[in-house]
């Protein structure tokens, strides 16, 4: 194990950034996803309404 950690050299200069960009792509990932459920549930409220106002039958 420690052989496999001594091989990857961290360059300074790199690592930061490459810590940055990682940092920023996880808020990125995390943010669409907190949109995509907020979405999802925005949809499932609305259908509940749908279905509780109007009898609970889709287009029929």
């Amino acid at each position: 194990m420690e052989e496999l950690l001594s091989g990857i050299e961290l360059d300074p200069v790199a690592s930061p950034i490459a810590l940055l960009v990682l940092v920023f792509a996880i808020r990125f990932v995390v943010g669409a996803v907190k949109t995509v459920i907020k979405v999802i549930l925005l949809v499932v409220i609305l259908a509940a309404l749908y279905v509780f106002f109007y009898g609970g039958t889709f287009g029929t």
